[in-house]
């Protein structure tokens, strides 16, 4: 079960009041041979012919210097003793899924409050770069929902929580005014990377958990932006991810279903 986290964020929170939410040292090689004292008879007739007989000495040759770096082998990182070293698994798990369900939920439900904002965008008087912004974050809403259905595979939840979407403020949404509009889906946004980022805590699966954390830090980026659009120098006060402190419990995603 996710459990919500206590929040300094009061309002945030009251929304939710009617669900209960060494590195290998280089190596110097060396190779080269002793000299060896050859003796040369230097004395030699002048009249002598020169010898074309092909001698068996050995010749004494020079070896080229020779690259004396080595690249250091890689070390090798050991568990301490005791440590678990099992290999999560990549595909979804049984166990997986309830999370994978409430994650795909509370989607359709974000994707569902933007609709609500969309449909009097004319009348929230923001210019035209914000509104192409909030057709945007809607987009990404449905589309992480459609992912979440692909990983779960057949009989994943489609549709949303009406419960939790008027939790989540469905009625300001509808006739509040373009601030606290702005300022609704700014804290949808927190519960949303929140409640995402505590999943990662309990998935098993590879592949669920990598999903997951794809869609948790988009959406803090989310609600980041549309903090700026309020106004709000965001990061000086609050971070876009807080150890969960917005998370809802599945129940509340999903309404005990």
């Amino acid at each position: 079960m996710i459990q919500q986290a206590s929040s300094g964020r009061t309002s945030r929170r009251g929304i939710l009041a009617a669900l209960g939410l060494g590195s290998a040292a280089t190596a110097l090689i060396t190779s080269a041979r002793p000299a060896q004292a050859q003796t040369t008879d230097t004395t030699v007739a002048a009249t002598a012919t020169a010898d074309t007989t092909p001698s068996t000495e050995p010749m004494l040759v020079t070896e080229a210097p020779t690259d004396t770096s080595v690249t250091p082998e890689p070390r090798l990182l050991t568990a301490a003793a005791g440590t678990d070293t099992t290999v999560p698994p990549k595909k979804v798990q049984p166990e997986d899924l309830p999370l994978l369900g409430a994650a795909k939920v509370l989607e359709l439900t974000a994707s569902e409050a933007y609709g609500i904002a969309a449909a009097r965008i004319d009348s929230l008087g923001l210019d035209e770069a914000a509104t192409a912004l909030m057709a945007s974050l809607a987009a990404h809403h449905r589309a992480y929902a459609e992912a979440l259905s692909a990983l779960y595979g057949p009989g994943s939840p489609s549709t949303s929580n009406s419960t939790l979407l008027e939790a989540l403020g469905a009625k300001t949404l509808a006739d509040g005014s373009p601030a606290d509009v702005l300022k609704t889906l700014h804290e949808l946004e927190h519960h949303c990377s929140d409640t995402h980022q505590t999943l990662l805590g309990l998935l098993i699966s590879t592949d669920a958990a990598a999903l997951v954390a794809s869609i948790q830090v988009v959406e803090a980026r989310h609600g980041a932006v549309l903090a700026l659009l309020q106004g709000q120098a965001y990061g000086a006060e609050e971070l876009a991810i807080e150890d969960a402190a917005d998370a809802l419990t599945l129940d509340q995603i999903t309404g005990g279903k």
